[in-house]
């Protein structure tokens, strides 16, 4: 089953070339080598993707899990000395 939100399958790849673009330029922004391409973006993730064979249930566990990377993450960047101690490290 395929989510019909109001957009076709270009507009789709429109708009994530676009928030690429925009990523690539903010990571330029902080003096960094911006990725080349999508595939080289996706190595950097530490979230899976799914395969779209899923279950509904399935779906929505890796949705809480990469939702839990994102906010670890944040952690991680924002206060390191914290989350290092949080973890016994």
């Amino acid at each position: 089953m395929e989510l019909n939100i109001g957009i076709d399958s270009e507009q789709r790849k429109n708009i994530a070339g676009g928030l690429s673009k925009l990523l690539a330029e903010r990571i330029r922004a902080l003096g960094i080598k911006a990725p080349g391409s999508y595939s080289a973006f996706a190595a950097l993730t530490a979230i899976n993707e799914g395969t779209g064979e899923e279950s509904a249930e399935e779906m929505i566990r890796e949705l809480v899990r990469g939702q839990e990377t994102v906010v670890r993450t944040a952690r991680e960047a924002c206060w390191p000395d914290q989350t290092r101690h949080q973890r016994g490290k």
